[in-house]
């Protein structure tokens, strides 16, 4: 059995192409509206289900294509266990298809003006706050607010670290290879951007240091890449039911140029922490050719990460 509102919020039975006016049936329902109407015929299901398909029988019904279908309910938040869809002015995106809802007898079908109820025993059931009907932009928009004010505890957290130069051929930098006269001497792949990186996120948590959870004495982290370690401290992240907000990575040396792999970089670092590349800032200088760095013997790397967390994390 097909139901739907129509012209001045009758409640009808869809017969075939036709639409039969049984709202006679439902005059005992105390309702200040049509929610009210479709709520007394779910609570007694059972007993409404003949009287309506009786009234349908007997009705002479109107063309669907002569009357105006009306959405059931104002609000998409007052929907009792049933799902329509339509804008919030209660107005439709398009004209609805009128054999578009007759293809399913248990689902709403269509541009949400018409409400099926199925051939079987229904209930009324509490619904939840949180679940929230998202259609339009600003459905999206709002939801983005509800998660975000969850995650209040804005915390920052800084990094450094720094490699000497050695015999190679080139140099890891944010998860990027980059060719170079030299290399660089480290237990792992010494990567100094992604190195201060992890001690940025960890320090924002409070987590201890890199050397803490990856000691250079163990012999596993042996030229381990380093995004392995970043993946580590923004997973800490997500255990706290947190996300990264910002990564922030100056890198410091005379050679090798990092302009031309910027944006290389930014995507490698977005990848590996699960987060937007628009979310990743990597900035380079030198440092006047003063200092270890100036004389070609190293290169240094400093990190910001701004992390929210829920204020019950630890």
């Amino acid at each position: 059995m097909k139901l739907a509102f129509f012209d001045n919020y009758k409640l009808g039975v869809v017969v075939g192409d036709k639409i039969v006016d049984v709202s006679a049936v439902t005059k005992g329902i105390k309702a200040l509206g049509p929610q009210d109407v479709i709520r007394g015929v779910i609570e007694k299901w059972s007993s409404y289900k003949g009287k309506l398909a009786a009234a349908a029988k007997k009705g002479k019904g109107k063309p669907l294509a002569k009357v105006k279908l009306r959405p059931p309910l104002p609000k998409p938040e007052n929907i009792i266990c049933m799902a329509v869809n339509y804008m919030e002015d209660g107005t439709l995106p398009e004209p609805a298809p009128i054999n578009a809802f007759m293809k399913s007898p248990s689902a709403v079908i269509g541009d949400g003006d018409t409400m099926v109820l199925p051939d079987m025993a229904a209930s009324v059931f509490e619904g939840e706050a949180g679940n929230v009907k998202l259609t339009t932009n600003d459905d999206f928009a709002r939801a983005e607010i509800v998660r975000y004010s969850a995650l209040a505890d804005v915390r920052t957290g800084n990094g450094f670290d720094v490699h000497a130069f050695a015999d190679g051929d080139h140099v890891m930098l944010g998860g990027v290879r980059i060719p170079h006269s030299r290399g660089v001497t480290g237990h792992s792949d010494a990567d100094v951007a992604l190195h201060a990186l992890v001690d940025a996120i960890l320090g924002a948590l409070a987590d201890g240091d890199i050397g803490q959870h990856f000691p250079p004495s163990d012999p596993q982290w042996k030229g381990a890449s380093s995004d392995r370690f970043l993946a580590f401290a923004c997973e800490r992240v997500r255990a706290r039911g947190g996300m990264i907000a910002n990564l922030d990575v100056t890198v410091v040396c005379e050679a090798p140029r990092v302009s031309p792999h910027r944006d290389a970089m930014r995507e490698r670092i977005a990848a590996i922490a699960g987060i937007s590349a628009s979310r990743v800032a990597v900035k380079a200088t030198t440092s006047e050719k003063l200092g270890f760095t100036g004389r070609g013997e190293g290169l240094v790397a400093m990190a910001t990460a701004t992390v929210r967390l829920p204020w019950s994390a630890p």
